[in-house]
């Protein structure tokens, strides 16, 4: 009786993600968005008290963005059945990093709070393509991964993803707040200085945005198109057909 080892064992159950190259690009984008979103999130309310001054208005910053993301994965699942997963996707991150982007061109007080709505509802309604479109292109995947391998991981491919946004959820917020003291953002200032704005939009608004911008070019390059799923899928429903003959013939000739 051969013995296995945990090695073998753990390469086994590695080998469905460490070689599904679409899987690993989708981790990626997924990652990268995902990295943007916390950063300027656990920099919300130094922007809004700090920067616009209207501390008191963070509770509809909130609302809009929140609840313009309903709607919005609703838009995203008709989207991507019209245009499919990947160009929704990238649709949608595209849209964060214009709501984020469109924070630069905001000034202090009263006079930025509804172009700030605006950016908000972008930024919430964009972000919520990330759950709808990018995990229907995650269930193309697994059927890429069960049909290059044999094996259904689904559970595996999901639990994964589901780890890397609350690595993001942690890590990110950490991330920014950590650049924003290093670029010169002091909290406890009451006047701003110059630099220190400066370095709260860049931590806030730049580089999330940057960061979704590279997240929608490396959705752009995941290596599996709608034509290539339609193929397996195809594949995929044959095996099933072959697979399930036996017990229709077995049951239609057992007696009842």
């Amino acid at each position: 009786m051969q013995v296995v080892s945990q090695w073998q064992r753990f390469k086994k159950a590695a080998r469905p993600i460490i070689a599904n190259r679409p899987l690993l690009v989708f981790y990626l984008a997924y990652g990268l968005a995902g990295l943007g979103y916390s950063m300027s999130s656990g920099l919300t309310f130094f922007f809004v008290d700090n920067y616009l001054g209207i501390a008191e208005k963070l509770p509809y910053a909130f609302m809009v963005s929140f609840g313009v993301s309903v709607p919005a994965s609703w838009f995203w699942g008709v989207l991507a059945q019209k245009i499919r997963a990947r160009p929704a996707w990238c649709i949608g991150l595209l849209l964060c990093a214009t709501g984020l982007l469109g924070i630069i061109f905001l000034e202090p007080g009263e006079s930025g709070f509804w172009l700030y709505l605006v950016c908000n509802a972008l930024i919430g309604g964009g972000y919520a393509s990330c759950f709808v479109a990018g995990f229907i292109l995650l269930s193309n995947i697994v059927d890429y991964g069960k049909w290059k391998f044999g094996q259904d991981c689904s559970g595996l491919y999901f639990a994964f993803a589901s780890t890397i946004l609350k690595f993001n959820l942690s890590v990110g917020v950490a991330i920014g707040l950590l650049l924003a003291d290093w670029l010169g953002f002091d909290p406890a200032s009451k006047a701003m200085s110059t630099a220190s704005r400066a370095a709260l939009i860049i931590s806030y608004s730049v580089l999330p945005a940057i960061l979704f911008i590279f997240a929608a070019i490396v959705v752009s390059r995941i290596p599996l198109t709608a034509r290539k799923h339609a193929d397996i899928r195809k594949h995929l429903d044959a095996e099933t057909l072959v697979a399930v003959a036996p017990i229709a013939k077995f049951q239609k000739t057992c007696p009842t």
